[in-house]
């Protein structure tokens, strides 16, 4: 399945913009956030079921929402810092054919597995209830950056890893955690090596 961005037209040209929205409870006991990219690029059947397909030239977005009971006293969070890691899996393997792994990012200008959002993130208003969390405080910041999914093709396990301090105001003393993901991601038509 492939990923069926949204086009925005910018600069008489197009631009396919890609939204990963992650979210946490501030009260949950495990590390995982919760995930999805928008539009839906996770196959759910197929070679590449539980990725995340990716195309050439869509712009990544990032969106945290971080939730909480009224009564745990969750006000708001910081994010410390954000990154996300990709590990290149094997793009080319064979008989009399040299071992090519992929790039080290699918991303443009990032030469490196480890990459350091610039912490540029921003609360913004929150008018609607979560989706699966009506009743929750939400609290949703926003990253005001953006990262372009290179041309060549390949396949990296993408992790995702953010610590943020979480406030509980007069309830609790203010806490530091760490919350990630890790599901293997593939730009391109999703071949195998060769």
């Amino acid at each position: 399945m492939k990923l069926e961005a949204q086009a925005v037209n910018t600069e008489d040209k197009v631009r396919k913009e890609v939204l990963l929205k992650v979210s946490f409870d501030a009260n949950q006991t495990s590390d995982a956030l919760d995930w999805e990219f928008l539009p839906n690029s996770r196959p759910a059947k197929g070679d590449h079921a539980g990725g995340i397909l990716f195309q050439p030239g869509e712009m990544l977005h990032v969106e945290i929402d971080g939730l909480g009971s009224h009564t745990s006293g969750f006000r708001s969070f910081e994010v410390v810092d954000c990154c996300l890691l990709t590990n290149p899996q094997i793009i080319q393997i064979g008989a009399k054919l040299p071992l090519k792994y992929a790039e080290p990012s699918p991303f443009c200008g990032i030469d490196r597995a480890v990459y350091v959002l610039p912490n540029k993130f921003e609360v913004v208003s929150c008018k609607e209830p979560h989706p699966t969390r009506p009743h929750a405080h939400r609290v949703k910041q926003v990253w005001q950056g953006e990262l372009e999914v290179a041309k060549p093709q390949g396949r990296w396990e993408l992790s995702f890893i953010v610590t943020v301090r979480l406030d509980f105001g007069d309830v609790r003393p203010a806490e530091l955690r760490v919350f990630s993901f890790d599901p293997e991601s593939e730009v391109g038509d999703g071949t195998e090596p060769n």
